[in-house]
């Protein structure tokens, strides 16, 4: 996935994850994130720590069970790795 920062395929791609993160489909976000083509070696760290992250914590981030036992859960937000991606 490729795509210009700020661009509207970009917001509808961020919207995305936040709706597959609210759903619990934490899989889905890994798998999106790892499509992305990164612009530098920095950001590619970055990005591999990011699914490293998402891979050792999908348990918590099931927000879609948190919020069915009446937990409150902010909406996630993928936005900062844009500055990154091709």
């Amino acid at each position: 996935m490729v795509f210009a920062t700020n661009s509207k395929r970009m917001w509808e791609w961020n919207q995305q994850r936040k709706e597959e993160l609210d759903r619990g489909e934490v899989e889905a976000v890994i798998k999106a994130l790892k499509l992305l083509r990164v612009k530098s070696e920095e950001a590619r760290v970055m990005c591999q720590a990011t699914v490293r992250y998402y891979e050792q914590n999908k348990e918590r981030m099931r927000y879609n069970i948190f919020r069915a036992q009446g937990f409150f859960v902010g909406s996630p937000d993928l936005s900062n790795l844009f500055c990154l991606v091709e």
